[in-house]
């Protein structure tokens, strides 16, 4: 059986990293998606206007916040496998400068990008 996983990253800028998602096998998300399409409406949009489910921007609105349940209760019918991983940015800095490999200059990607 091949799963399928839809993740998203969140930060605070010096304070906290996050990785969220769910899994689940092609079916599942299949029947998923069509659910979910039917009540994104009740989510928020985008600058370019795309309509999507962005938990910060939901609560920043009392209104929308009414119907966060709705879009649980999907994730919840299809039992959805979650996932999560947080981690503090100081500890990540210092993990990175106690990894050393002789004559190697290692490039950390985005994570340079990432203060505390």
């Amino acid at each position: 059986m091949v799963f399928q996983a839809f993740v998203d990253e969140s930060f605070t800028q010096g304070a906290t990293y996050v990785l969220g998602g769910y899994i689940a096998d092609a079916d599942t998300w299949a029947r998923f998606a069509k659910d979910w399409d039917e009540i994104l409406p009740l989510a928020t949009r985008s600058k370019s206007g795309a309509i999507r489910f962005k938990m910060k921007e939901m609560a920043a609105n009392p209104s929308r916040m009414k119907s966060v349940p709705t879009f649980y209760s999907v994730i919840e019918k299809y039992d959805l496998f979650s996932l999560s991983c947080r981690f503090n940015l100081a500890d990540l800095k210092r993990a990175k400068q106690r990894v050393y490999v002789p004559n190697l200059k290692i490039d950390w990607g985005y994570t340079n990008g990432i203060r505390e």
